[in-house]
């Protein structure tokens, strides 16, 4: 009778490496191609963000923005999470009818050439030259963000942690770093550079035209150069007014700690003329004696408000001290002043 021969433990040993090799080599592969895949997913869902953005201006009836601005509005959609859902910022145009997952930050609007009286006013827009932006639009589980300029229809698709700030340095502290490209930008990176911007519109920088962009979040708390001062001081006074355009960029200014030592008390002191959109913050402001009291701001005037998200800081609420005029989100309102899309 044959007897059967068994394998030796070299041959088994053979027999795992082989696999070992091929399970290193094709896993990676099929990871890859799912990844792909789910990139290729969340472009789609952006495509379909985008059209419905588009329609929605095409069927939009203006009469309203007529009626209440003089001009019809360009539609303008932010996103962000509050409490683990997401949460569209401004209603002023609707809920954005979409299938699937809303993203969970980013903004997507549209922009068209302005159309101007013999003054210069604008009185409305040229529909053939509308586009619509994508504004690093990040998907529900953060995996990815998506951009796109007005002037093409491709959109770009990149790693989520590409867009997040979070590999961003502050190059010089106490100086805000102009853009290379457009040297009306400028950039906050760090709490310093936050007490830079105050000191700076305090001594008389007003910003006008200008746009100060915050490119990673800020906790209040971070240990930093103060940048000369002993506290941080609210951004613009009554002499001194904050007058440009602070773009949020859907970040977070955490842990706001404010002691009013004047009239006009918040992130922000006093504005005018001024644009600020698309922030999240939290924190405490103690003004007992104070008038104009705000988390965000003091005073404002002649000013437009939109996207903003007062949250709490785990289970601690932000928490306003005044005398006088004094709310959770603003202090004093100018009647000629604009808001929307507040979430508290």
């Amino acid at each position: 009778m044959k007897k059967n021969k068994g394998f030796t433990l070299i041959e088994v040993v053979g027999v795992v490496v082989i696999l070992t090799i091929i399970l290193a080599i094709a896993v990676p592969k099929v990871l890859d191609l799912i990844n792909e895949a789910n990139k290729n997913i969340y472009l789609n869902d952006v495509k379909t963000i985008v059209e419905a953005v588009r329609l929605q201006y095409e069927t939009r009836d203006p009469e309203e923005d007529i009626k209440e601005e003089g001009i019809r509005l360009l539609p303008e959609y932010a996103f962000t999470k509050v409490n683990g859902e997401t949460k569209q910022l401004n209603d002023r145009f609707g809920e954005l009818k979409i299938k699937g997952d809303k993203p969970s930050s980013g903004k997507v609007y549209i922009v068209a050439d302005e159309i101007t009286d013999k003054n210069g006013n604008v009185i409305d827009y040229d529909d053939t030259t509308v586009g619509v932006v994508v504004d690093k639009l990040i998907s529900k589980n953060g995996k990815w963000c998506a951009s796109k300029d007005s002037d093409t229809e491709e959109i770009e698709i990149v790693e989520g942690e590409e867009c997040s700030g979070e590999g961003i340095t502050d190059k010089k502290k106490c100086e805000l770093e102009v853009d290379k490209k457009n040297k009306s930008v400028y950039y906050i990176d760090s709490i310093s550079d936050l007490y830079a911007f105050s000191n700076n519109v305090n001594s008389g920088n007003d910003y006008a035209g200008k746009t100060v962009k915050l490119r990673k979040n800020i906790e209040f708390t971070e240990e930093d150069d103060m940048c000369g001062e002993t506290a941080f001081n609210p951004i613009g006074t009554s002499s001194n007014p904050f007058k440009g355009t602070f773009d949020g960029n859907d970040k977070t200014i955490s842990n706001i700690n404010i002691t009013g030592t004047t009239d006009n008390v918040g992130l922000f002191g006093y504005i005018n003329g001024a644009n600020i959109h698309n922030l999240t913050i939290n924190g405490t402001i103690n003004a007992s004696n104070k008038s104009n009291v705000g988390l965000l701001a003091g005073y404002v005037n002649n000013s437009t408000i939109y996207g903003i998200n007062i949250q709490k800081n785990g289970n601690k609420k932000s928490e306003i001290a005044g005398h006088q005029y004094v709310g959770g989100l603003i202090g004093y309102l100018n009647a000629s002043s604009t808001i929307y899309g507040i979430t508290i």
